[in-house]
């Protein structure tokens, strides 16, 4: 009786066990079977958001389920970085965010309650851009050369504008300022609409944004770039060289797009995102929706070589925020 007893709390045991260990692949398995929500950390229209509402109905196709953005604005992303840090890690709340909210917040606020590299779990980059050096159509510098002449040390007094204190845009243009000792002020403005609506009416000299907020400025000869800051020329931009190619070997600045999820999400599910991201950004429209629309590139690959990115993203921009003098706050 006893060796039947014992025989039976054996094979319980084992039951439950196997039970736990096939419990996640079977939920694995299942995933996704309702809405993922997908958030953005700025305001409906910009960037971030034009990425996201163009990803989403391809994720949707490859993923099976609804697909829902959802903007928690504020903090240069912080906020929505927040949100998604305090998720459950089911991988039904995802984050989609670019170099500033994922790279630069995080290194101009360092306070907020959480870590991007311990927090989040890298599932996949979607794509990157460049940004320009724009000028207004009559004006005397016609290479960014001319510009950086002029910038010299000297009585000049030359003015550059972007999106704001703190931005891919200022940053960049403070790293050239160091390296190639210009003597220019930066103007902050909020969003780089504005800056470009002040560099074309005469306030400024220069300002920096990408394709999506200055291309139908170059396109109706408003605006002239004086340089682009991919390693290669945009197919939709060809005209504009860029500064390697003007003589800045290694002066290569992107801003990318990417998605992350909670700590503690399953890497099966990672993984089955990830290939539902690389597989969503291999389709023509997507692809020729975000060259036309922001002139970027699609970032196929794996989670890994993102969470790799990221990591050196932050070394590069911590750098370029103490170049900047801005103040961690």
């Amino acid at each position: 009786m006893k060796k039947v007893f014992r025989f039976t709390v054996l094979l319980a045991s084992l039951t439950s066990s196997l039970g736990a260990a096939l419990a996640p692949a079977a939920a694995n398995a299942d995933y996704p079977d309702r809405p993922i929500k997908i958030v953005v950390g700025f305001a409906p229209g910009g960037g971030v958001d034009l990425v996201a509402r163009a990803i989403a109905p391809f994720l949707q196709k490859e993923l099976g389920q609804t697909i829902v953005v959802e903007n928690r604005a504020g903090a240069g992303g912080a906020i929505g970085n927040t949100t998604v840090a305090r998720a459950a890690s089911d991988g039904y709340t995802l984050l989609l965010g670019n170099t500033g909210a994922l790279g630069i917040t995080p290194v101009l606020l360092p306070d907020q309650p959480y870590d991007m590299l311990k927090d989040f779990v890298p599932v996949g980059a979607i794509a990157q851009t460049p940004l320009m050096f724009l000028v207004r159509k009559d004006s005397p510098y016609k290479t960014f050369n001319d510009f950086a002449l002029a910038a010299k040390p000297g009585d000049k007094h030359i003015t550059y504008g972007t999106g704001g204190n703190g931005s891919i845009s200022h940053l960049i243009a403070e790293s050239l300022k160091y390296k190639l000792k210009l003597n220019m002020e930066h103007v902050a403005y909020r969003g780089g609409s504005q800056s470009v609506a002040d560099l074309i009416g005469g306030q400024i000299d220069m300002a920096m944004d990408g394709v999506a907020v200055a291309g139908g400025f170059l396109k109706s000869g408003d605006l002239r770039a004086l340089a682009i800051t991919s390693e290669e020329r945009l197919s939709v931009l060809p005209q504009v060289p860029t500064l390697v190619e003007q003589g800045y070997a290694g002066e290569v600045f992107n801003s990318w797009y990417a998605v992350l999820a909670p700590k503690g999400t399953q890497p099966a599910i990672v993984a089955r995102l990830n290939d539902a991201i690389n597989k969503a950004i291999t389709d023509p429209a997507l692809q020729r929706n975000l060259r036309e629309q922001q002139g970027a590139a699609v970032m196929p690959g794996s989670s890994q070589d993102f969470g790799k990115l990221l990591a050196s993203e932050l070394e590069r921009w911590r750098g370029a925020v103490q170049v900047a003098g801005l103040r961690q706050k």
